[in-house]
């Protein structure tokens, strides 16, 4: 079986999605799969080659490797990998999708990949639209009575030059606020703010990034949990519960994915919490994977305050695929992979049994009795 890994892209992600595939890569060719390897560069141009299963690659630009990777394509239609001058180079049975952020992660990918007919990991294509959308997701999980923190949604026009929309903000939510870019991850772009003027800096923060906006109650010395939903429909299973430790205000990109706390600690760790309050977690976890209707691996990151358990947000791509989390629950790597790539075949299984053709006279009549 042929399996695609397909990791980096044009988002601000693309490094940490980089790091991600090439784990991915590495897992699934020390698991027996035919892996083949699929970069997309910072500009969206895709390439496979050798050697892309080491990091140290990617962050070599002069590596003379690099100049042996071929630049490469999927045509509607049709279930292969492609030279750009048409050669198929090989058929993908099935895609592992490592693409962190905006046009990976958002539905953009799983369109392609759907018109390609290749199966691919993850949610779909609407379910990945909203789970990347901060402000989607949030009118989602409130429509379907899920616990959200206080938030409002607004453009950056709106908030320009402290409009009415933002004093709109401070007198709903209060302060300290956080500001947060609707279509992104891994906290870019995301800042607090203590006073009206940090506020308006935040603001201009987070429009670099997006032109839609999140702006949320800022908690203050609450505690954040990490659970991720693995499976389709109702039929899924949930993690260990992890506790991210070390940060100060919120979980920054650094804390995330550089620092160390000062003990020598990571800074993710079982969430060492009553077996009443990880049941809420999962429980919150399984209803917000639903609600959207994700599919594959999805990791939902929850807050509690004083004593109030909210949805914070979902990943529907996350981070390293959330391995590390279904290790507590005894998964290895290696079968989280497998499993995930049986979902996408099964959906895309699913999919082919639809009709999409209906029988008509409506060309024979010329399109006569159609509306204009």
């Amino acid at each position: 079986m042929s399996i695609a890994v397909i990791f980096g892209g044009k988002s601000c992600e693309h490094d940490i999605s980089i790091i991600t595939g090439v784990l991915t890569l590495n897992v699934l060719i020390g698991a027996g799969y035919a892996a083949v390897p699929v970069y997309i560069d910072g500009a969206g141009v895709w390439y496979t080659g050798p050697n892309m299963n080491s990091v140290a690659v990617f962050g070599d630009t002069d590596n003379k490797v690099r100049k042996k990777w071929r630049r490469v394509t999927v045509l509607s239609g049709s279930d292969g990998l492609y030279s750009l001058k048409g050669k198929r180079l090989t058929t993908v049975n099935a895609a592992v999708l490592c693409t962190h952020g905006v046009s990976g992660e958002d539905g953009c990918l799983q369109g392609l990949l759907e018109l390609a007919g290749i199966p691919y990991t993850g949610s779909g294509v609407y379910a990945s639209a909203a789970g990347m959308n901060k402000a989607t997701a949030k009118k989602l999980f409130e429509a379907a009575g899920l616990p959200v923190a206080p938030y409002v949604i607004a453009t950056s026009r709106e908030l320009a030059d402290g409009g009415d929309k933002l004093e709109e903000a401070v007198q709903k939510l209060g302060l300290p606020i956080i500001v947060k870019p609707a279509n992104l991850g891994s906290s870019i772009g995301i800042s607090i703010a203590n006073d009206t003027i940090s506020l308006a800096t935040a603001v201009q923060v987070a429009s670099k990034y997006d032109n839609t906006l999140v702006l949320e109650r800022a908690f203050v010395d609450f505690t954040e949990f990490n659970c991720a939903v693995l499976g389709r429909g109702n039929d899924t299973i949930t993690s260990g519960v992890e506790q991210p430790v070390g940060w100060k205000e919120f979980l920054s990109f650094d804390n995330k994915y550089l620092d160390t706390v000062e003990s020598g600690e990571t800074v993710r760790t079982p969430a060492q919490i009553d077996d009443e309050l990880k049941a809420k977690v999962k429980a919150l976890s399984k209803a917000a994977f639903e609600c959207i209707g994700a599919s594959g691996v999805a990791r939902v990151d929850l807050i509690l305050d004083k004593g109030e358990l909210y949805i914070n947000e979902i990943n529907t791509i996350p981070g390293s695929l959330s391995y590390y989390l279904f290790e507590y629950e005894g998964i290895l790597h290696s079968e989280l992979l497998t499993r995930l790539i049986k979902i996408a075949k099964e959906e895309a299984k699913d999919k082919r049994g639809l009709s999409y053709s209906y029988k008509s006279t409506v060309l024979r009549s010329g399109g006569s009795k159609c509306r204009k």
